[in-house]
């Protein structure tokens, strides 16, 4: 929880600037595991875990030049805030409200093809509802299928 103000400042970096401070990023990823290891080891291994899947999985949207570096560390530390599997919901979540958000700004003609789009906030939004709401929403789409 202590990463979620982190979180609004890199979204403000982001919006601002269009970057998102490595020392955002790093603070942010020290705050989420040091809060995971103060619960344990098994809670810190899940916040390892997280991290590396969200970092890993944002490497394709990066090298595609879809998104930027400070995008890709952030959610790694969103990644080690949510941890697994709530990192699961995160990205989708993330990918999903990015692209209502692209197509709305399109459409309005508020940007146009090729304009970049500052995606922290975004995955800061994704990586809240996670941290939040992410054993709710698994249980809820898992009781469609069990009963």
């Amino acid at each position: 929880m202590f990463t979620i103000p982190l979180l609004g400042l890199a979204s403000i970096y982001d919006l601002k600037s269009r970057k998102i401070p490595n020392e955002v990023v790093i603070v942010g990823m020290i705050v989420a595991l040091g809060s995971a290891a103060s619960l344990g080891w098994d809670p810190l291994g899940w916040s390892v875990a997280g991290a590396l899947v969200g970092f890993i999985s944002m490497i394709p949207l990066y090298n595609w030049k879809l998104m930027g570096g400070g995008d890709v560390k952030l959610m790694a530390v969103i990644g080690a805030m949510v941890g697994f599997p709530g990192i699961l919901l995160a990205v989708p979540l993330s990918l999903a409200i990015g692209g209502v958000a692209v197509a709305t700004l399109l459409c309005s003609g508020t940007i146009k093809t090729g304009d970049k789009v500052p995606f922290g906030p975004i995955l800061s939004i994704a990586g809240i509802v996670s941290y939040f709401w992410a054993d709710w929403i698994f249980a809820s789409y898992a009781s469609l299928f069990v009963g």
